[in-house]
Parts: structure tokens; C-alpha cells; sequence
């Protein structure tokens, strides 16, 4: 019940929003601004898209690589992939994660390292963000908020990333606390966030990779903005950008759907961008995220019918097994 409650908030917010936003800016106007999108612009936004989905793929992949899951290169790409189909358009704020947890657990690996993964996957992109945000603060213009303002919350947010961090590697637990399985199942994951930091380059690997990842997606804003005439600074892109998707990060919406568009025409409203600009960039923003993701679809498709292979082969021979008994 708790879960089809949730759902219909998600739902009643998104709707909301965007019903909001459609009766202040107009639906004409809104069309008109993603028709006068160049193509070119769209496609370069797109690769972008691709190419940080891909990078993040990559990052996932060294995880389970460094937490000891032995898996291929390619097969950890495509559960991405589906995870990104998943969470493209299943209306669950997890649905891409759950699924590729039990993508991996149908695969033979255990199920805490499939959890852990997941989990460290999202931390990473987290620490990439706020990395990203507090060192573009002191440099955006006096529009966005005093110096002193941006100086405060830039070092807020390091301080916080950097308590995170010390927290991971040094928390400790009483061993009778340990007979409770959830305390366990914590523990378990700051255990693998120390596997994952034992190694400087381990963890420059993933910060770097993360940074990069996200520099990529966050330059396709910049592209579609500047398409549209929108006099935006990358520094200004990189630091608002940063702050939109970490918004994202709330489970409060269907797919991001609602709650990008209101941060973005907010966020990028501040410094002088047209509110049907920043609702046009943000909407084909939408739309590209899940068009890149439909490898993930082909993906979840080949499994099926390699699964479904599978397991005729496997009644086939029981049967035959049987058949010689008799």
C-alpha cells in the first residue's frame, strides 16, 4: 500500500509541476523553443549523453572489479544499460538500481557485493557532484548570491564530502551490535568503501571518473543553451548544472520528470535565461536520457531469450536423466 501511495505523490508532483510551469510559460511557446533546437546541437547533446552514460558504466565496472566480482567488461556495461532503461522509464526512483542488482544476483554473484556496488556507484557520482558544485561556487557571478554566501556554502560542502569520507574509512561498531543483520549489512558497505580507497589511484580512478562523467552530461547543457541564444558561461553551467541534477538525487518525482524542468528554469532564471529556454533544454534533455537508453531494452531482451535458452537445456537434460532411470 506504502508503495502505491508513494508512487501517486511522485505522480501528483510531477504533474504539478509541470502543469505549473506549462500554464506560466505556455505550451506554444514551449514547442516553439525545442523546434528552434538545431539538429546539430541535438546530436552532439546526445553523444554527450552517450558518452556519459558510458563513462559511469565504466565506473560501475571498476567497482565490482575492485570489490572482486569477476564479471566482463561488456556484460557490466549492458546490465548499465539496463539499469538505465529501467530507471528511463519504470516509474520507481530505484527501479534502475534494483534492477541491476538482480540482474547481477540471476547472474551468480552474491547478493551483498551486487548491493554494495550500487551503492558506491551512486556515492561516487554523489562525491563527483558536490565536487563539482563547491569548486564552481566561488567563481559564478554576484547574480547567483554574494560572494560570502557562495564562499560559505562552497566550503560547507567540501567539509561535508570530507567528513563523509572519514566517516567511511574510520567507523567502528561494537562486536554485539554486529548480531543485528541490518548493522551488518552497514558495516558491510564501509568495509568495501575501504577496499575501494585502499588505493589512492583506486579512488582517484572513480572521483576522476566521476568528475569526467558528469563535466560530459553537464557540457550538453551548455550545447543545447548556447543553441538557443542563451548567453551561459560554462562556469555558470558546470555550478548550476551540478546543482540540477543533485536536486535529481530526491526521490520525489517520476523519472526526474518535474522536478528537472522546476530547478532548471529556477536555478538558470537566476543569471537571466528565459524560463521557456531552460523548460525547452531541460524537456530535450529528458527526452535524449531516454532515447540513449534504449540499448538497455535490446539488452534485457537478449538476456530473456539466452535465459529462457538456458533453461530449456536444463529441462532437456533433467528429462533425459529421468527418461535413462526409469
Amino acid at each position: 500500500m506504502r508503495k502505491y501511495v508513494a508512487l501517486a505523490l511522485k505522480a501528483a508532483f510531477t504533474a504539478a509541476v509541470l502543469a505549473w510551469l506549462l500554464y506560466r510559460i505556455g505550451a506554444a511557446t514551449l514547442v516553439e523553443s525545442v523546434r528552434n533546437v538545431p539538429g546539430k546541437a541535438i546530436a552532439l547533446a546526445a553523444t554527450l549523453a552517450a558518452l556519459q552514460a558510458l563513462l559511469s558504466a565504466i565506473r560501475w565496472h571498476l567497482i565490482l572489479r575492485y570489490l572482486g566480482v569477476a564479471i566482463a567488461f561488456t556484460r557490466s556495461i549492458q546490465v548499465y544499460w539496463i539499469g538505465l532503461f529501467a530507471a528511463a522509464l519504470l516509474p520507481g526512483g530505484v527501479a534502475g538500481d534494483g534492477l541491476r542488482i538482480w540482474v547481477l544476483v540471476r547472474s551468480g554473484t552474491e547478493l551483498a557485493p551486487s548491493i554494495n556496488s550500487v551503492l558506491l556507484d551512486r556515492l561516487a557520482a554523489l562525491a563527483g557532484l558536490v565536487l563539482l558544485a563547491a569548486l564552481g561556487l566561488p567563481y559564478v557571478d554576484d547574480h547567483i548570491a554574494p560572494a560570502h554566501f557562495r564562499l560559505t556554502v562552497a566550503a560547507a560542502l567540501l567539509a561535508g564530502l570530507a567528513v563523509a569520507f572519514a566517516v567511511g574509512l574510520w567507523i567502528s561498531m561494537p562486536e554485539r551490535w554486529l548480531r543485528v543483520r541490518a548493522i551488518r549489512a552497514i558495516m558491510g558497505l564501509f568495509t568495501d568503501f575501504r577496499t575501494l580507497c585502499k588505493s589512492r589511484l583506486r579512488a582517484l580512478d572513480l572521483i576522476g571518473l566521476s568528475v569526467l562523467s558528469l563535466m560530459t552530461g553537464l557540457f550538453a547543457f551548455f550545447v543545447l543553451f548556447r543553441s538557443l541564444g542563451a548567453q551561459v558561461s560554462v562556469i555558470e553551467t558546470v555550478t548550476l548544472g551540478s546543482l540540477v541534477i543533485l536536486a535529481l538525487t530526491l526521490p520525489i518525482s517520476l523519472g526526474g520528470w518535474g522536478l528537472r524542468e522546476g530547478t532548471m528554469v529556477g536555478l538558470f532564471g537566476i543569471i537571466g535565461v528565459p524560463p521557456a529556454t531552460s523548460l525547452a533544454v531541460s524537456v530535450v534533455l529528458g527526452l535524449l536520457a531516454t532515447a540513449i537508453s534504449v540499448p538497455g531494452l535490446l539488452f534485457w531482451m537478449r538476456r530473456r531469450r539466452q535465459s529462457a535458452g538456458s533453461d530449456a537445456e536444463a529441462t532437456s537434460a533433467r528429462i533425459g536423466v529421468e527418461g535413462m532411470k526409469a
